[in-house]
């Protein structure tokens, strides 16, 4: 998807609805611990010749769109993500803005920013909890299953004054899943385990399933909290440009 939206919980229980960025052809370096490497220098556009959209796991075109069924604690709405076709730079890295929309009132709209390097996709928002910036790298499209990776929740590695990080693992890779009624091929399925450190022993505070289509983008988004399902996002409608 294209877009970003962080949920009114508690700072322990920021959880990320839906995202996307795009891969540039270069590979990802995992340092020994599982740890992500990447150079800032080949942030976004990097100097590298973006993907075509059928070869990309998000495409960034301007224009685009992207609309979601959410469903989050008994309240059921839609949201919808455009590509601007604006770019920013934070920390020396390019990311694409995305615009969007909720037809509920209070849920989060407003610009968010979305990037990549080296196959890594990741998202950068700020939550409405204490105006918390977090970045996830939610997918790297060229690891086996079983992969797994590390990454602080942003620049600092702290919320709040607590240590946090995301482990991501590649689940399933080039599946088949139906979503809304639709059939979509070379999926990559994702969970994404945010964890913080307490009392110096990182534990696990939410998961987020991502299923996320070539060409496509997020086609579904299953986050959950201490084994209880906190929402579903699922892809009902879209436009590539």
């Amino acid at each position: 998807m294209s877009y970003i939206y962080f949920m009114k919980l508690k700072p322990f229980l920021i959880l990320a609805i839906c995202t996307m960025a795009l891969s540039s052809c270069m590979k990802p370096i995992i340092n020994p611990d599982g740890s992500l490497n990447i150079d800032k220098n080949t942030g976004g556009d990097g100097g590298s010749t973006p993907l075509s959209n059928a070869d990309t796991y998000q495409p960034v075109t301007k224009g685009s769109t992207w609309t979601y069924a959410v469903a989050l604690s008994g309240q059921n709405y839609s949201t919808t993500g455009t590509m601007t076709g604006d770019r920013t730079i934070f920390n020396g890295k390019t990311y694409y803005n995305i615009a969007a929309t909720a037809t509920l009132q209070g849920a989060a709209s407003g610009t968010s920013y979305f990037y990549s390097s080296q196959h890594v996709y990741a998202n950068r928002g700020t939550s409405i909890v204490a105006n918390v910036t977090v970045e996830m790298p939610y997918l790297i499209d060229t690891v086996a299953v079983g992969h797994t990776w590390k990454a602080q929740v942003n620049d600092s590695g702290v919320i709040n004054g607590t240590q946090g990080r995301f482990v991501g693992t590649m689940v399933e890779r080039n599946i088949a899943k139906t979503v809304a009624g639709k059939s979509y091929s070379n999926v990559m399925h994702t969970q994404i385990d945010l964890q913080y450190n307490v009392q110096g022993t990182f534990q696990s505070f939410g998961t987020y399933d991502y299923y996320i289509a070539k060409g496509v983008g997020v086609i579904e988004l299953d986050a959950s909290a201490f084994g209880m399902t906190i929402s579903n996002e699922v892809l009902t409608s879209y436009s590539i440009k």
